[in-house]
């Protein structure tokens, strides 16, 4: 059974969260609350399961994975239905070839 450990409101969580419904993978949704009772990511239970203490996690495959890109780049290596990277990878390299072009074009004009 795939598990995600997950808070609803981290950007992190949601890159996962999307990246599993977009390849049509069934998981378990585990809620860790960042704020509830000094953060459950800090209790000693979930520090087994993640020893950084930071969400997501994801359990699959008998391993647990940490860090929201590690665990979208093991997802695309083990599917093959609905290909993600792609696309946010393009994505990244874009708004770096815009920000490279901003800054190239600001220091020729000075």
């Amino acid at each position: 059974q795939i598990k995600l450990y997950s808070f609803f409101r981290s950007t992190c969580s949601w890159r996962v969260r999307i990246a599993l419904n977009l390849k049509g993978i069934k998981y378990e949704y585990l809620p860790i609350h960042l704020v509830k009772e000094g953060g459950q990511q800090n209790s000693e239970e979930y520090k087994k399961i993640n020893p950084r203490g930071h969400v997501p996690a994801l359990f699959i495959d008998g391993q647990t994975l940490i860090e929201s890109l590690p665990i979208i780049e093991y997802l695309e290596a083990v599917s093959y239905t609905h290909l993600t990277l792609p696309t946010i990878y393009s994505v990244q390299i874009s708004v770096v070839a815009v920000s490279l072009k901003k800054k190239t074009h600001q220091s020729t004009s000075s």
